[in-house]
C-alpha cells in the first residue's frame, strides 16, 4: 500500500479480492521511504538511509512497546537534509523485535499507529486511538463512511449512508463503542451526506471540535 493508512480490515478485504498477501510501506510526503514489512509481520526501517527515533512529548525516547512521536534524520539527503524532523505520525516499537528469517539486521516498527490527530485522550485519561473505532465499524457496512467528534463528555459521530440505517445497527454499535472505549460518555449519532477530508485530502477518523 502507498499514501494512506491500511487498516487490518481493508488488508483483509484487498487480500481475499485479489488472493495475494498485502504488504504495508510506510513513507513519507518528504519523498522518501521510511519502512516497509515483509508480508503482515513488522516493519524494517531502512537504516541505511534513515534513522528513526520514536520520542514522548518531553522529546525523550520512549521504551520498546509505546507509542512515540516519529522523528526522522534521512542521511542521504545531500541537497536538502533532513534532521529529527517530526513527521507527525505515531509509531510503536516492538518490546522483542521479531528475528527475520533472511538476516535483516534493520531496526523494527511493530506498528505504526497514524498521525498524531488520530489519537483522542478521553475524560478518563485512556488514550484512544483511531484504530479502537475502525475496530468498532468494520462490523457495520451500512455505515459507509464516518467520524468522530470528541468533547469532555460526549462523542459525536457523523456518518454517511447511502440507505436508511436500521437502529439495531446504531445500538450495536454504541454498545461496542462503551466497550472499547472503556467509559461511560453520551453519543449522538448524526447522519450527514458528506464528512469533510483533512487539509491533505485524506480522510479525517477523529476530529476536534473548534475552539471559541
Amino acid at each position: 500500500s502507498w499514501g494512506d493508512k491500511l487498516y487490518p480490515a481493508h488488508r483483509r478485504h484487498l487480500a481475499d479480492a485479489f488472493d495475494a498477501p498485502v504488504v504495508d510501506t510506510y513513507g513519507a510526503t518528504e519523498g522518501f521511504m521510511i519502512a516497509a514489512q515483509r508480508f503482515d509481520g513488522p516493519y524494517y526501517v531502512m537504516s541505511p538511509h534513515v534513522v528513526v527515533e520514536l520520542l514522548d512529548d518531553h522529546d525523550e525516547p520512549v521504551p520498546p512497546g509505546q507509542m512515540g512521536r516519529v522523528v526522522v534524520t534521512r542521511i542521504d539527503a545531500l541537497a536538502m537534509p533532513i534532521i529529527r524532523f517530526a513527521l507527525g505520525d505515531l509509531a510503536v516499537a516492538p518490546a522483542r523485535p521479531e528475528a527475520s528469517p533472511h538476516g535483516l539486521e534493520f531496526p523494527q516498527l511493530e506498528r505504526v499507529v497514524g498521525r498524531e490527530t488520530d489519537v483522542w485522550i478521553s475524560p478518563g485519561g485512556r488514550t484512544i486511538t483511531v484504530h479502537t473505532f475502525t475496530g468498532v465499524f468494520e462490523h457495520e457496512p451500512e455505515i459507509e463512511q464516518f467520524s468522530v467528534i470528541p468533547s469532555d463528555d460526549s462523542l459525536v459521530i457523523e456518518y454517511r449512508s447511502s440507505t436508511e440505517v436500521p437502529p439495531g445497527v446504531l445500538e450495536r454499535a454504541s454498545a461496542r463503542l462503551r466497550e472499547a472505549v472503556g467509559e461511560s460518555l453520551e453519543l449522538a449519532w448524526v447522519r450527514v451526506d458528506t464528512i469533510p477530508d483533512s487539509p491533505s485530502g485524506k480522510p479525517q477518523i477523529i476530529r476536534r471540535p473548534l475552539r471559541d
